[in-house]
């Protein structure tokens, strides 16, 4: 398994790729479709991925033999020295064999090289699968935290902290 950084040019790309795995992820189990497409729209599509992008997001390609099978982003704030995990999505054909943690492996890694103390992320509190690969890879529950995005939509998630040594 290898990380290969997404370009600005992948962009389009990227948000074409990013769908079917949001899909599967998401729907129905945890989002209805009508929310599921809202919700993606704010992070996946082209323009929201081009603005992650500008303003110091980092995405990479999780390859296995030459093969997409997903896609993680993250941004380090260096004042405060830590980064946010964003985006962590395998294509379900993945699930189940440890590739995630794997890939929290180098995320940590990558986030020690860079002086950072800790990880954080936003997980969907009914997203349980997530929920515990996070937990498997050193992630614990900081705070439950609700977000109001106005005409009734409210993100209802979990924050999570990996403390890095």
């Amino acid at each position: 398994m290898e990380l290969v950084e997404v370009s600005l040019s992948e962009m389009s790309v990227l948000a074409d790729y990013s769908w079917p795995l949001w899909q599967a992820a998401y729907e129905p189990g945890i989002l209805a479709t009508d929310l599921s497409r809202l919700l993606w729209r704010r992070s996946y599509s082209k323009t929201a991925l081009e603005a992650a992008f500008a303003s110091g997001e980092k995405t990479f390609w999780v390859r296995m033999a030459e093969n997409r099978i997903g896609f993680v982003a993250y941004r380090l704030e260096a004042v405060s020295r830590q980064m946010r995990l964003s985006k962590l999505y395998l294509h379900p054909d993945y699930w189940g064999l440890g590739l995630g943690c794997r890939v929290l492996q180098r995320v940590s890694e990558v986030a020690i090289e860079a002086g950072a103390t800790c990880i954080d992320l936003y997980v969907f509190r009914r997203n349980l699968r997530a929920i515990q690969t996070y937990q498997r890879a050193g992630f614990t529950v900081a705070r439950e935290e609700l977000t109001d995005l106005g005409d009734g939509v409210i993100y209802d998630d979990l924050v999570m902290i990996k403390t890095l040594e």
